[in-house]
């Protein structure tokens, strides 16, 4: 904050001709004081309670996580605790979805899950997202999930999903034959999926694919058309892209 301070002086000429002392002025009086407008408590008791709901919200949050968690998985700072295999099985039961829809891999998405498992940082923030505290909250929200995934947030989905599937979340790359499942159920119409799954049983079968590899299958092959005749083979691709696309141009040549 600034304060401007503005100050009058006065200087007052004697005469020295008379040597007379003038009689002095009178003081002005002091001005009066500004009364100090008292601080209405309200904006801080609107905080006060605005923490408070915050705190009964993550309590309950952290209360739906506990239910579920049976794990661990190793972040920045050490171990953290983690709904991991066993416990996604048991939420997705009480969910009522079946283990191989791809609904399962959209909360994973909104849950920030990584190796296969959800850490309560994640799963904190996708609860508060979409306002569910419970397992039946959350049962209710699935149409929701499975509207936002599969449209404003498609691209975001399918590139994220990429991070759940690797087994640890500190591996970069995922085998080959996974990326051809995963790639199946997440986007069954790809326009090359049955040739990438032969590829990735055949020639391709001991590769692994990387996140860029992925977000290109998932993105960039999307505008081509299908028989690749104007990909832009000057372009800097991953190996296996590059060895993927000669493998389509050759079947569809053939």
């Amino acid at each position: 904050y600034q304060r401007r301070v503005h100050g009058t002086f006065k200087s007052g000429l004697g005469s020295y001709m008379s040597r007379k002392v003038a009689a002095p002025k009178k003081a002005a009086p002091p001005p009066a004081a500004k009364k100090s407008k008292s601080k209405s408590s309200a904006p801080a008791a609107s905080v006060s309670e605005a923490i408070a709901s915050t705190s009964a919200a993550d309590t309950r949050i952290q209360q739906f996580f506990d239910q579920y968690r049976d794990g661990e998985v190793f972040g920045a700072h050490g171990p953290e605790p983690a709904i991991c295999l066993d416990g996604l099985g048991r939420l997705f039961g009480d969910l009522h979805v079946d283990p191989t829809d791809v609904i399962t891999l959209m909360l994973s998405f909104v849950m920030g899950g990584c190796g296969r498992s959800w850490r309560f940082e994640g799963f904190l923030a996708g609860c508060k997202k979409f306002n569910a505290d419970t397992v039946e909250k959350l049962r209710e929200r699935l149409p929701q999930i499975r509207a936002e995934c599969s449209g404003a947030n498609k691209v975001a989905f399918l590139e994220g999903v990429f991070h759940f599937y690797k087994a640890q979340p500190s591996h970069r790359n995922i085998p080959i034959g996974e990326a051809a499942d995963l790639l199946a159920t997440v986007l069954p119409s790809f326009r090359f999926l049955e040739e990438f799954k032969e590829f990735a049983a055949g020639e391709a079968a001991t590769e692994n694919v990387s996140e860029d590899a992925w977000k290109i299958l998932v993105s960039a092959f999307a505008s081509t058309r299908s028989d690749l005749s104007d990909w832009d083979a000057s372009s800097y691709w991953p190996l296996l892209i590059d060895n993927f696309v000669e493998f389509v141009q050759n079947k569809r040549a053939a």
